[in-house]
């Protein structure tokens, strides 16, 4: 059955994580923003030891991390064949990153700022395989839903992992701070008469007037 986990809530964030490892989460010389956690391992606890949360022992810890990469690329370049002069300027990203650990899963989030205002949000997965039990005397079938891994005895069924960000942008009065939305259609555009006949790609346009539930930004549930 399908699940739903709210990482700002459920899971508390970086409550069941720990914390970045410089070098492998995070670049040599980057930035950290510190958290607490107060969630603890009890081995007296259930049978083998559980989770517990006790806010007078809560410590400190690395929660997320900002640093710069390069792209070795070019953000923008051109030619003049005629003068024979090129022109450009290097690509390079301001990266924002916490990882969040979901039993055997670690969720690694990005936040990517570019120089040419682009927002960038993208999810990457760690830790280690989800996995059943298996045995070809038993359970054949298995291979058509996933693959045997180990030993032979192990199996990682197939499954998918799906991530939702929500986008709140703080919009103003529509002259100092405007959030415009465009949208690609394709058809026959008013007011184009010389594509009367003729189907076309075009944008369309709409600048958001408010923000809320009623606005025209909120998805279509």
């Amino acid at each position: 059955a399908d699940a739903i986990f709210y990482l700002d809530s459920a899971y508390s964030m970086l409550q069941l994580s720990g914390g970045l490892l410089e070098g492998v989460d995070c670049p040599e010389g980057a930035a950290y923003l510190q958290g607490t956690t107060s969630v603890f391992f009890d081995e007296s606890l259930g049978d083998g030891g559980d989770a517990t949360q006790d806010a007078g022992r809560a410590r400190g810890l690395r929660a997320a991390c900002v640093f710069e990469v390069d792209e070795a690329a070019p953000l923008w370049r051109h030619a003049q064949l005629l003068r024979g002069h090129t022109s450009g300027v290097r690509a390079s990203t301001l990266v924002i990153r916490a990882v969040s650990t979901v039993g055997n899963y670690d969720y690694q989030v990005d936040f990517r700022l570019s120089l040419d205002g682009a927002l960038e949000a993208r999810l990457g997965f760690n830790g280690y395989l989800e996995t059943r039990w298996f045995d070809p005397r038993a359970n054949a079938w298995e291979r058509h839903l996933g693959t045997v891994v180990g030993p032979g005895r192990v199996a990682g069924p197939l499954h998918a992992h799906h991530a939702c960000f929500k986008v709140d942008l703080d919009i103003g009065d529509g002259t100092r701070n405007a959030f415009e939305k465009t949208m690609l259609r394709v058809g026959r555009p008013q007011g184009v008469p010389e594509l009367a006949r003729w189907p076309t790609k075009w944008a369309q346009r709409e600048v958001v007037a408010r923000e809320g539930p009623e606005a025209t930004a909120t998805a279509d549930p």
